[in-house]
């Protein structure tokens, strides 16, 4: 491969995918070009000639810092550098960033914008 990086993917768990997806498709009235999936997204590599991929989580919520941690932690390949989400207003923000460092993660994934006007919302 021409050692090409797409330096922001998405994708989300299998089971999440198929939850995630659709309802991502209705708030942004916009179809999919992938189904969401890490092994979707191999396969668009492959297709395209993309060598790795930086794979972007956003926690919507501070309690799925975890739950993301490990699932990065899970994918992490050779072609696949996860980055970890951190919440803004996570109690433990300081202590996840330790994790994530001593994790051996390359970078973490805020989306503030994204975050923020959720906190918004549910307020």
């Amino acid at each position: 491969m021409a050692g090409i990086i797409d330096i922001h993917t998405h994708a989300f768990p299998d089971p999440i995918a198929k939850i995630a997806i659709p309802a991502l498709e209705r708030e942004g009235n916009i179809k999919a070009y992938l189904n969401g999936t890490v092994a979707g997204l191999l396969q668009s590599m492959d297709r395209s000639g993309v060598e790795q991929s930086v794979l972007c989580s956003i926690a919507t919520r501070p309690e799925q810092f975890t739950p993301i941690l490990e699932w990065c932690k899970a994918v992490r390949s050779e072609r696949i550098i996860p980055f970890p989400s951190l919440h803004p207003e996570d109690p433990d923000l300081l202590e996840h960033v330790q994790l994530i460092h001593d994790a051996g993660f390359k970078g973490v994934k805020m989306h503030s914008y994204y975050q923020l006007e959720k906190i918004i919302r549910n307020s």
